[in-house]
């Protein structure tokens, strides 16, 4: 009976999880780089052409769409199916990961258990990465839910598909299976965003240094076809690297160039002062407390993985990569000094928090387990929101990120700052204008940034190029000169200076 409720207790816990992303938005505000992304789907719209870059993300949602028939008109539209979806893709991935690691960590640890620990951790996940860019502070997946980084949880994804693949039994058709996911999946990482496939070698890499033995071909075979994909994606794209490797002196330039990445990241381009926040920390000083209290009182190898946990610590320890001069400067080298940021996504810190609660309840009382480890969970996130809001000792970082995840429930807070209402009216104004037109020529409107995006992309209107630079919008562009400049130099169409309509609201760029 009691299992029986812990299993309803789960489904309802899980169920409102599902339920509330659909109630989220898209965080919209122009233009940053959601908007770049949204009109180059649109550039794909009508194409037979495959890219064979990272633009694949964009001409495969162009082809959902055009298969839908939701044209560029449905701007928004589409800014919400992409992000829905995405936040759907994001948790399942994160969610089977926590719990393929957690049965793998703990080898006594029942169903129910297992799903808690890794909805709890996907929560985690959710709230613990952010940054802050321009004007706001938003967690990751407010950044990354209309971009082509859906890379990240696919990532999460191929590495459970992994430690499936190696550590648990299954029959000779579902390996093949999990084998060909992994190798599909991985090249799709490879082409979109490559540097979530570094973090998949990372890991693979720690697996090999734990797991190896004569018996296990397989993980130097896992390790080999790894280290070549590698050499692939960032030696054969990117053969300036090799200079390092040519001479004395340019091992010597790499090591300046080392110095010098990691100093400049530490004096505050890893964004350390946005990301790092209050369940960071906790979370690695709860690690530290578990291990060594797995070391001192000799826990029982019957009940835990220790080679498993030692993944879990070393994983862990990913998210202080930036923050280390050398290894920063390292990792700088090898990718880019603006992306090192970044690594703090490829730690697993998210696991940490319910595997150690649960790993303390499980080593002391075997008595409601499940009701103990969710109140537990619920006072530290609790508590460590307050803490964040109160003090200041890592900038309220925790706190702004779960008033990231909340304002995403809010439009107004996170969406683009012309509602519907004002969209129609830009569509009456320009109607008007046309309407008035009376010299014979194609008009070709000067608006604000905002306004030139609706009139061009949801009205379908022309409207003078400038406003933006290729595809994404000039921030600087200024309407007023520029058609003043066309007046002058411009009489192939009818050229109109768009005011603005009434009770419009104010545009600064990125607020």
């Amino acid at each position: 009976m009691v299992y029986i409720n812990h299993n309803f207790g789960f489904r309802v816990f899980f169920t409102l999880a599902i339920i509330s992303i659909l109630f989220t938005n898209p965080f919209l505000r122009f233009p940053y780089d959601m908007f770049y992304h949204l009109l180059e789907i649109n550039q794909f719209y009508i194409t037979t052409d495959i890219p064979t870059d990272r633009m694949l993300w964009h001409f495969i949602w162009a082809k959902i769409f055009y298969l839908f028939g939701i044209d560029n008109t449905e701007l928004f539209l589409r800014a919400n199916i992409i992000h829905i979806s995405q936040t759907y893709i994001a948790f399942f991935s994160v969610f089977f990961f926590a719990k393929v690691a957690i049965r793998n960590i703990f080898k006594q640890v029942g169903n129910n258990e297992q799903n808690y620990l890794a909805l709890w951790s996907t929560i985690i996940w959710f709230s613990i990465y952010a940054t802050f860019s321009m004007y706001y502070h938003q967690v990751w997946n407010m950044w990354y839910s209309v971009n082509y980084q859906i890379t990240l949880p696919l990532f999460w994804y191929i590495l459970a598909l992994t430690i499936i693949l190696l550590f648990e039994k299954k029959i000779f058709k579902t390996k093949l299976l999990i084998l060909v996911q992994i190798i599909i999946f991985s090249f799709f990482i490879i082409i979109i965003h490559a540097m979530e496939f570094l973090y998949y070698l990372m890991y693979l890499s720690v697996l090999i240094i734990l797991f190896i033995n004569k018996r296990n071909i397989k993980y130097i075979l896992g390790v080999t076809i790894g280290t070549t994909l590698f050499v692939a994606i960032f030696l054969g794209e990117s053969l300036k690297y090799e200079r390092y490797f040519s001479s004395t002196e340019t091992i010597m330039q790499m090591l300046r160039d080392i110095n010098f990445c990691g100093e400049k990241l530490l004096e505050g381009l890893n964004r350390a002062q946005y990301s790092i926040n209050e369940l960071i920390y906790l979370s690695l000083f709860a690690l530290g407390i578990m291990l060594l209290d797995i070391i001192l009182k000799k826990y029982n190898k019957d009940a835990i993985n220790t080679k498993m946990t030692i993944l879990l610590f070393i994983s862990s320890l990913f998210v202080l990569i930036p923050l280390v001069k050398y290894i920063a400067g390292t990792f700088a080298v090898i990718t880019s000094m603006y992306v090192v940021n970044r690594v703090y996504y490829s730690s697993s810190l998210f696991l940490v928090l319910p595997v150690v609660v649960y790993y303390f309840i499980s080593r002391y009382s075997n008595k409601y387990m499940i009701l103990k480890l969710n109140i537990i969970m619920v006072i530290l996130i609790l508590g460590i929101y307050f803490v964040s809001k109160k003090t200041n000792f890592f900038n309220n970082n925790y706190y702004k990120n779960i008033q990231s995840m909340k304002n995403s429930f809010y439009r107004d807070r996170v969406g683009f700052h012309l509602n519907n209402i004002n969209i129609q009216e830009i569509l009456k104004k320009a109607e008007l204008y046309e309407k008035h037109n009376q010299t014979g020529k194609p008009i070709m409107f000067f608006a604000r940034t905002d306004i030139s995006l609706v009139l061009e992309y949801i009205h379908l209107k022309n409207v003078y190029k400038g406003y933006r630079k290729d595809i994404k919008a000039d921030p600087n562009y200024d309407y007023k000169k520029a058609f003043s400049e066309a007046s002058v130099n411009n009489n192939e169409f009818n050229n109109i200076l768009f005011e603005l309509p009434e009770n419009l609201p104010g545009y600064l760029p990125y607020h």
